[in-house]
């Protein structure tokens, strides 16, 4: 399947959409070059083109964030598989990191929205709160969850990739901090 038609699939009918993805084999390598890399490079391109109004280094935290993203959703797909056991699904990390990469195409596409600098992130975190409702409906079927665990698998995964994404993110914060004060003293 396409990326377009996949992305809009996902979004608009994801309860038959996740039973397509079941079905399908698809390497880390197409999941996240094929389809996670273009679509979050979207709201990189788009945080460039709006912070140029504002900054001129804008490039550099939009590749960071790109990189970020695509090493935060791999880790996402681990802990989804991990994970799996404790709320009586099947480990599985070609379906754990399908889960991970598809339920984050809402954020992703919604990532053009950052020409708009303040309402765009508004936009953005509205699809990312949808992103959480594709993950929720994704885990019984990718997973092999039981519906009744599914809330509480849904919450586990959320809650450790806020805290995968702050760790990443501060750890960039503190790389660029140093690189940020050099280039103002010399």
């Amino acid at each position: 399947m396409d990326l377009v038609s996949r992305a809009r699939n996902i979004c608009l009918s994801p309860a038959s959409e996740w039973r397509v993805i079941e079905r399908e084999s698809a390497t880390p390598n197409e999941l996240l070059i094929g389809y996670a890399l273009p679509l979050a490079a979207i709201g990189a391109v788009a945080t460039v083109i709006g912070s140029m109004l504002f900054l001129s280094l804008a490039l550099i935290p939009a590749v960071i964030g790109l990189i970020v993203s695509l090493v935060v959703t791999f880790l996402l797909g681990l802990l989804i598989d991990a994970l799996a056991p404790t709320f009586a699904g099947q480990k599985n990390q070609s379906q754990a990191l399908k889960l991970a990469v598809y339920c984050q195409t809402p954020g992703w596409v919604a990532g053009i929205c950052y020409i708009i600098p303040l309402l765009g992130g508004f936009l953005v975190l509205l699809a990312n709160l949808y992103g959480i409702y594709l993950l929720y409906l994704g885990i019984p079927i990718l997973m092999k969850s039981p519906d009744d665990k599914a809330v509480p698998y849904t919450v586990v995964i959320v809650l450790s990739a806020i805290v995968i994404g702050v760790i990443f993110w501060t750890i960039v914060a503190m790389m660029m901090v140093p690189a940020y004060i050099g280039s103002r003293i010399f």
